[in-house]
């Protein structure tokens, strides 16, 4: 049997805090698409139901794009502010989110590490350098987002939803890191 202390029994060929703050940024998406559809119907004017149905259907760019175009020019500024905010970080969130999960982590001879994502179709790979603190700091922003978008979207839902109840806006979070992977065509790694 496999106990922890001597698991996994291959090489994931990076240091267990990457691997860690993979693992919590997999655990944070999870509950930030929470959040994220949460403000996709209230932006978009959706019922839960709805939003429940078409939310899995399309893919997060048509998300993001449909919360743009259908934005509530009617907001106060304050509000509006806001959920652009959310909208804004939430595209970087998602970008690193899906670069990272589906991206190979590599040492490097100098004992670095970087990520690598091949782009098949248009021939050639994306790739960035990564350090441990860049990736604490994903997970982080994916959380900080996530607590923000559930408060914005309890004040929203007071203030429009007919509710007596009043909520305080929440701060706006600082903008998330976006990964600085460039392309790199099969040439340049010849």
């Amino acid at each position: 049997m496999i106990s922890p202390e001597n698991w996994p029994a291959y090489d994931l060929k990076a240091p267990p805090d990457y691997i860690f703050a993979l693992g919590a940024i997999s655990v944070n998406y999870a509950r930030f698409e929470y959040a994220f559809v949460n403000m996709f119907r209230l932006i978009t004017g959706a019922n839960w139901k709805f939003a429940g149905f078409l939310a899995p259907r399309i893919t997060n760019e048509t998300k993001l794009g449909l919360m743009g175009q259908m934005r509530h020019e009617d907001w106060p500024k304050e509000i509006l502010e806001r959920s652009d905010h959310f909208v804004n970080g939430a595209a970087i969130l998602i970008e690193n989110r899906n670069l990272l999960m589906h991206s190979n982590l590599e040492p490097t001879e100098d004992g670095k590490f970087v990520l690598t994502k091949p782009k098949r179709k248009e021939g050639y790979m994306l790739l960035c350098e990564i350090r441990g603190d860049q990736l604490r700091r994903v997970a982080d922003d994916l959380e900080a987002f996530r607590a923000f978008g559930h408060l914005l979207s309890v004040h929203i839902s007071f203030k429009f939803g007919g509710g007596t109840m009043q909520s305080m806006l929440p701060d706006l979070p600082q903008k998330p890191i976006s990964l600085g992977y460039i392309p790199m065509s099969d040439q340049d790694q010849e």
